[in-house]
């Protein structure tokens, strides 16, 4: 849009509740507003940002309580928007995976502190894989059912 306009999405469906907002975006003023509802009768406003960058951003925010639908809502101009969901849960999984690795490399001992501070990572990895839950759709039909959920074990990282 290159005027002032306004612009509603329509109503978008979350099955697996995910809890964080991306908004790529290149736009010298665009107001943004994301509301959501479980019924798409009763909306509540759940984000309200002013996005300016004429060269192109990309900015993140968390979603508190998930709901089942959402809409976007933009006025202003823009060169594009684009917003999507995520999950943000297993981003910490692999940030506690990556400072255990940086910190092994700074253990000479298994008694320094180092170690001490890389097998907390360890731990807190661990515990991460152990709470997540894997959705996924293999059969292609576009929505995951419950045959489809794995609980994650292990997560293949390359360096």
């Amino acid at each position: 849009a290159t005027n002032n306009q306004t612009i509603s999405s329509d109503w978008f469906f979350d099955d697996i509740e995910r809890t964080a907002l991306i908004i790529d975006y290149k736009s010298n003023s665009i107001n943004f507003k994301l509301f959501g509802s479980n019924d798409k009768v009763n909306a509540i406003e759940l984000k309200s940002f002013t996005l300016n960058n004429p060269n192109g951003s990309v900015k993140q925010d968390f979603i508190v309580e998930p709901y089942k639908f959402y809409k976007v809502q933009l006025t202003g101009s823009y060169e594009y928007v684009r917003v999507y969901l995520i999950e943000a849960n297993y981003y910490k999984a692999q940030v506690y995976k990556a400072i255990e690795i940086l910190i092994r490399g700074l253990s000479t001992t298994q008694s320094d502190s180092w170690f001490e501070k890389a097998e907390y990572y360890a731990k807190s990895y661990a515990n991460e894989l152990e709470t997540m839950l894997l959705t996924y759709d293999n059969d292609d039909d576009g929505i995951p059912d419950t045959k489809e959920n794995t609980s994650i074990k292990s997560i293949e990282l390359l360096r």
